[in-house]
């Protein structure tokens, strides 16, 4: 799945794109603290375990799935 993210020009904190348009949309530094919130989003029962890595490049973050090794 790929979200886009929008980044405050000023202060380049990144903004959850799923809270985004609340009065109380969270800003964050980091894109893992993000990816963090954004796993809230996700209902406790439906929750599996993951591994995820993150990689920031010219293009933006990426993230992806890692399969078990």
């Amino acid at each position: 799945m790929r979200l886009r993210v929008k980044r405050d020009r000023v202060t380049g904190l990144l903004v959850c794109p799923i809270c985004y348009g609340r009065d109380d949309a969270p800003y964050f530094y980091t894109v893992e603290d993000l990816l963090r919130h954004l796993l809230t989003h996700v209902k406790r029962e439906r929750m599996e375990l993951i591994q995820v890595r993150i990689e920031e490049g010219e293009e933006g973050a990426k993230l992806e799935e890692v399969g078990e090794e």
